[in-house]
């Protein structure tokens, strides 16, 4: 089988370039992807981090629109104490003091939601505190105002004109403070702008980035897919020619892995071994499964048996299965696995039979020739002193004697016959073959063979139309038809029905294989 292993090494090399060439492009197609894992990993950090970088931006902008709300609440509710103060001093009436004193509250609690507001802006921080005294000193000149009510009427006009000063200055203050958070509106707006910008200009660069890295990576797994597709291809006309070339070896082959797995065979190792199609299935079928089916048990154990290590399949088992003489060997891989294979014997072993018995009989042929031929001399001696004695005069005289002799002398010609018969067989007397018509010889010895076999025995002649003529020597043909039966008149004592057959025969040449002592060709067929 070392034959076998090249053939496979050969087979297997060829496709080594492609499949090293399918891992080049496979290394290539996974460094692209893990650059493009890592910036799509960055892109999604990034894209994140703008998102909450926008949403800090928007919260900034609220934030900024809360602190102008607030100052505007301050101005608000600053002009409704004064205007309910303004309604006190004009009328006198005590309700208006309600407003008073009510917005008077409120614009101390929008100070101070003011001061949370803007805690991180100093600048804000200080007018916070201006804020809170210009408030401070409007509501005491408010105070004040309330309390010269009743006062004269330049008085009065002076508290108010005092007032009227504070409230512009309140008024100029929260202005600015307003203004002050407009810029930082702006400010933050524009960074919100700017921050938008990079995001849009680094997902279209990312996106452009990953668009050409996708277009790499599937190029190259085109390529590959390519190159994957030339492989397969490639290795499926090879497994194609192996399995070709198992099947034309005349020897079953099996391939199974170490697991016991069946990889490879071919229909000859299914045939030899009389496996049934349905447990020899590739890539399924088990070596155990194999050994265990009822039809191949008697020879499980010496076929379906793992070789041991090393074993070359240089040992031979000889096996006798299904009228087959088979020989097994074994042979472990070099990767792995083990073949199993089967020659056929058959032929071989019965030619050599065939050869013994040819050889037998020769050697009997020699002997009874050898045998034959010394005692056809005795016949002659015998046959020739019979032949002087009857020529005798008291001989003559004597019937009794004479037919005593003339017995004899028949006795000697029939050992004559009987000797040129073995002397036939040994091939040792020369026939004298002819264009014979075995019909025609078999209806002229009809009336001889009745008054030979007797009224017991019936005989009946079956002739096929169209009969062939054949070459033969007649003389032995009718010694032989009155031989055989003059033997079948013993084997029926009691009578019985002799049939005689002639017909057409072809002898094919596995008749012949089977039987050294004819050839194939047609033949007149002589059945009694």
């Amino acid at each position: 089988m070392a034959g076998t292993g090249q053939k496979d090494s050969r087979l297997t090399t060829s496709g080594i370039p492609r499949l090293g060439n399918s891992l080049a492009a496979n290394r290539l197609v996974l460094l692209v992807a893990v650059p493009l894992f890592l910036v799509m990993a960055l892109v999604a950090y990034l894209t994140i981090q703008f998102a909450i970088n926008e949403r800090a931006a928007q919260g900034w902008v609220r934030h900024t629109y809360e602190v102008i709300g607030q100052l505007e609440q301050v101005l608000s509710d600053s002009l409704d104490a004064e205007t309910g103060q303004h309604g006190f001093l004009l009328t006198h009436k005590p309700e208006f003091l309600a407003p008073y004193q009510a917005g008077r509250s409120r614009v101390t609690a929008d100070l101070g939601t003011f001061q949370k507001l803007t805690a991180d802006n100093p600048t804000q921080q200080r007018r916070a505190a201006r804020l809170e005294r210009l408030v401070h000193e409007r509501f005491s000149a408010f105070d004040a105002t309330l309390q010269q009510a009743g006062g004269s009427a330049e008085s009065l006009n002076a508290a108010l004109e005092t007032g009227r000063q504070r409230m512009e200055a309140l008024r100029r203050e929260i202005t600015g403070g307003v203004a002050e958070e407009r810029r930082l509106l702006v400010q933050r707006d524009n960074a919100r702008r700017e921050t938008e910008n990079l995001e849009i200009a680094f997902a279209i660069g990312a996106g452009v980035l990953t668009l050409g890295a996708l277009l790499i990576a599937a190029a190259m797994l085109v390529r590959n897919n390519v190159s994957l597709g030339i492989s397969e291809k490639a290795r499926a006309n090879e497994a194609a020619i192996l399995q070709a070339t198992l099947e034309t070896v005349r020897e079953g082959i099996a391939y199974f892995t170490s697991e016991g797995l069946l990889c490879a065979f071919n229909a000859s190792f299914v045939t030899l071994l009389d496996l049934p199609p349905a447990n020899a299935v590739l890539q399924k079928t088990r070596i155990s499964e194999l050994k265990t089916h009822e039809g191949i048990r008697p020879i499980a154990d010496q076929v379906f048996t793992p070789p041991d290590p090393g074993q070359t399949g240089v040992e031979t088992q000889h096996i006798v299965w299904n009228d087959r003489e088979l020989d097994v060997y074994k042979a472990s891989v070099a990767t792995g696995g083990f073949l199993i294979g089967v020659v056929d014997q058959t032929d071989r072993v019965r030619a050599e039979s065939i050869v013994r018995q040819s050889q037998k009989m020769e050697a009997v042929g020699h002997l009874t020739g050898g045998v034959a031929h010394d005692f056809n001399n005795l016949l002659q001696v015998i046959s020739a002193n019979l032949d002087l004695a009857v020529a005798n005069a008291g001989v003559q005289a004597d019937p009794r004697l004479r037919e005593r002799l003339q017995n004899a002398i028949g006795a000697v010609a029939r050992g004559s016959r009987l000797t040129g018969q073995l002397l036939a067989f040994a091939r040792r007397q020369a026939l004298a073959p002819k264009s014979v018509d075995l019909g025609r010889v078999i209806r002229d010895m009809s009336d001889m063979l009745r008054r030979t076999l007797g009224e017991n025995i019936q005989i009946e002649t079956v002739l096929a139309g169209g009969l062939w003529n054949t070459l033969a020597d007649p003389n032995q043909v009718e010694n032989i038809l009155l031989n055989l039966a003059i033997n079948a008149r013993d084997a029926m004592p009691e009578g019985g029905k002799l049939t005689l057959e002639v017909a057409n025969a072809a002898l094919d040449d596995a008749y012949a294989a089977r039987h050294a002592e004819v050839e194939a060709g047609q033949y007149v067929m002589l059945a009694v």
